[in-house]
């Protein structure tokens, strides 16, 4: 999995998404911003997540997906979804009743930064 050099719009998420998958990018990104509007922002979230997570296609070499970045990938979406899917069922606020799901996902984003930027 890698973010697409030539099917982009914005980060090329959904391009490389959609050739791994073998599904039009479009839909892909149709599905985004429906997620996006719905979760009041926990999908552009994902997408910048990803975005980070996602290594660039390379035109030169052919490179292979690592273990590494499949597992960052799936941990980045079950997090973020799963925080999401809490906040809708009242399971995620602090005790004085505060939700905690934006805090959350800001802790994994920097999370995904901070990983990214040690492996270079």
């Amino acid at each position: 999995m890698t973010r697409s050099f030539a099917d982009r719009v914005f980060g090329g998420v959904c391009g490389g998404l959609g050739s791994s998958w073998r599904v039009n990018s479009w839909i892909l990104r149709v599905i985004f911003i429906i997620f996006a509007i719905a979760s009041l922002g926990v999908g552009l979230a994902l997408y910048v997540g990803l975005w980070w997570v996602l290594p660039q296609e390379s035109l030169i070499s052919n490179q292979r997906t690592s273990v590494i970045d499949v597992l960052l990938f799936v941990v980045t979406v079950l997090v973020i979804v799963g925080a999401w899917g809490l906040h809708l069922t009242g399971n995620l606020n602090g005790t004085d009743g505060q939700a905690l799901l934006y805090p959350i996902v800001g802790i994994v984003l920097s999370i995904i930064l901070f990983l990214r930027l040690v492996r270079g």
